[in-house]
């Protein structure tokens, strides 16, 4: 290979770089925003919980989970599948099928955890604010009586 193909290779190469990053940068945006709201979400239901439990190393493992091994992989295979061809051949149609799929998976999984979040019972121990335990216990009875078998 030449150094004008190389050139030229590499020229196609960036084209398709900046064609694709404008159609990938709002899906990247949604993706993080909606991580960013299921960790504020996340945060505010464990401080309102009584006793909080809220703990700061939960922070870097939502981080590890949710960014380094969903989003980035996500964005990953939306960008080789543009990168290969997009819609002109079925290696493009699988990466970006497969990869918007699992965007809208990530996305599904993420707002139904938000929802959680918001509406989680304050608890106090393992009783949910407002319910009062029950403490009258049964009698406990033997359905066998001696000398009756």
């Amino acid at each position: 290979m030449t150094t004008d193909q190389a050139a030229a290779a590499l020229a196609v190469i960036i084209a398709n770089i900046s064609g694709a990053l404008p159609a990938l940068i709002p899906i990247l945006y949604t993706l993080l925003i909606a991580a960013f709201l299921d960790t504020l979400s996340g945060i505010w239901s464990a401080l309102q919980s009584k006793p909080s439990t809220f703990n700061a190393q939960y922070l870097g493992e939502f981080l590890r989970s949710h960014v380094m091994q969903r989003i980035v992989p996500i964005m990953l295979g939306l960008f080789a599948g543009v990168m290969v061809g997009g819609t002109d051949n079925i290696t493009g149609i699988g990466l970006v099928t497969a990869a918007g799929a699992g965007a809208a998976l990530y996305l599904a999984e993420t707002v139904a955890s938000i929802a959680a979040n918001l509406a989680a019972p304050k608890v106090e121990g393992n009783i949910p604010r407002g319910i009062t335990p029950k403490v009258e216990v049964a009698p406990v009875v033997d359905p066998i009586v001696e000398g009756e078998v």
